[in-house]
C-alpha cells in the first residue's frame, strides 16, 4: 500500500488540534474547557478507529491516562514539528504516535 502524503492543507489541521490540545493540558481536571474535551474526544476516536481497523506500527498509550498521556506526546511532536502545522490533524496524530 502506498504511504499517504500529509496533506497540504486541510479542513482541520494540527495547528487546530494542537491548539485546543494545548489548552486541554493547562486546564484542570474539574474545569475542561471546551477546547480540552474536542482533542481528548479527536484522540480518543482516532484511537478507537486506527484500533478497529487493525492498524499497526503506531503506539498510541494505554492505561488510566491513555488520552492524557496521548495529548502530550501529540503536544511534543506539535511543537517540535512546525512545518506540519498546516497538515491534517489525522496525519500528524499518526506522526506523532509513531513507534520509535
Amino acid at each position: 500500500m502506498a504511504r499517504r502524503q500529509p496533506a497540504a492543507a486541510a479542513d482541520y489541521t494540527v495547528k487546530n488540534l494542537l491548539d485546543s490540545c494545548l489548552e486541554g493540558d493547562n486546564a484542570s481536571r474539574e474545569h475542561e474547557s471546551f477546547e480540552a474535551m474536542v482533542c481528548n474526544q479527536y484522540l480518543r476516536g482516532f484511537e478507537d478507529s486506527y484500533v478497529a481497523i487493525g492498524g499497526k506500527g503506531y503506539c498510541f498509550p494505554s492505561g488510566q491516562d491513555r488520552v492524557a498521556n496521548a495529548r502530550r506526546m501529540f503536544i511534543k511532536w506539535g511543537v517540535n514539528n512546525t512545518r506540519a502545522h498546516g497538515w491534517a490533524a489525522a496525519d500528524g496524530v499518526l506522526a506523532a504516535m509513531r513507534c520509535k
